[in-house]
């Protein structure tokens, strides 16, 4: 069991390697920066519509913040992690060789998978921290912004940002096993970016279908700020999405393991 778990976390390590300075590394970095920095843009040059009488900033600023990543940027993230993370050995030819290296075909698979998480949280980290400094730095410019006056809810804020987490298990575990089963790129990537526009459909047409649709978990999330505020650590769609994650990504290991890599 020892020797498993040590294989396990240099299969980790290994993984990490190679996406070091890649484009998911960068992807990972601008993912999180971009929508603070717009948002830092809109203060600077606009700071009275976050300026409502009476109103804590914090709660128009945290709240549009998230829509926009949750909405738009975070899934086209997603899609786009997993299938750079996954080609790198599509591309160099390479997955024969690592499952016939000495190693439970576990440690490489899971391991692997475990990288995409370590960035899809580091991309959160990113986002929530650079909020916070955006917003403080907009009030040293901008005097009449209100920050310094109300206390931000960071607890609040980072059990949105777990609950964004869970919510994107389940794409993840979906994308990551069309990536595996693809060679070329731009299938899953294709087929994850076509199911993200059809959110928007369900969206409109098909609200209270939403919760077994993976594709549009993040901006449920963020969309009931009235399950957001309530004394549970995760909304409906959320438990969903842990149980997709666990099925989707035990079945196509165990599909993975039973078959020959070419």
């Amino acid at each position: 069991m020892t020797n498993s778990i040590a294989l396990f976390g240099r299969s980790i390590r290994t993984e990490l390697m190679k996406v070091k300075r890649t484009s998911a590394f960068w992807l990972t970095v601008g993912g999180g920066l971009l929508i603070p920095v717009i948002y830092f843009l809109v203060l600077i040059s606009v700071p009275e519509s976050f300026n409502e009488i009476g109103l804590n900033p914090w709660i128009l600023f945290f709240t549009t913040s998230w829509g926009a990543i949750a909405y738009f940027l975070l899934p086209f993230y997603i899609v786009l992690l997993v299938g750079l993370i996954v080609n790198i050995e599509h591309k160099a030819n390479t997955w024969k060789v690592i499952y016939t290296a000495p190693l439970p075909k576990w440690t490489v698979y899971f391991g692997k998978l475990t990288v995409i998480l370590i960035f899809d949280i580091l991309c959160h980290v990113i986002f929530i921290c650079t909020l916070f400094g955006v917003a403080y730095l907009a009030n040293v410019f901008q005097s009449e912004l209100k920050f310094f006056d109300y206390e931000p809810s960071v607890w609040f804020q980072v059990k949105i940002t777990i609950r964004s987490f869970v919510a994107t298990l389940a794409m993840i575990s979906l994308q990551y096993w069309l990536s595996t089963r693809m060679k070329k790129i731009i299938a899953p990537i294709g087929i994850g970016l076509g199911a993200i526009i059809i959110t928007a459909v369900i969206l409109t047409y098909w609200r209270d279908n939403l919760i077994y649709y993976p594709y549009a978990y993040s901006a449920l999330s963020v969309s009931d700020v009235g399950a957001l505020t309530g004394s549970g650590w995760l909304i409906e769609h959320e438990y969903i999405s842990l149980i997709y994650f666990v099925l989707i990504s035990g079945l196509s290991f165990f599909a993975v393991s039973r078959s020959s890599v070419k």
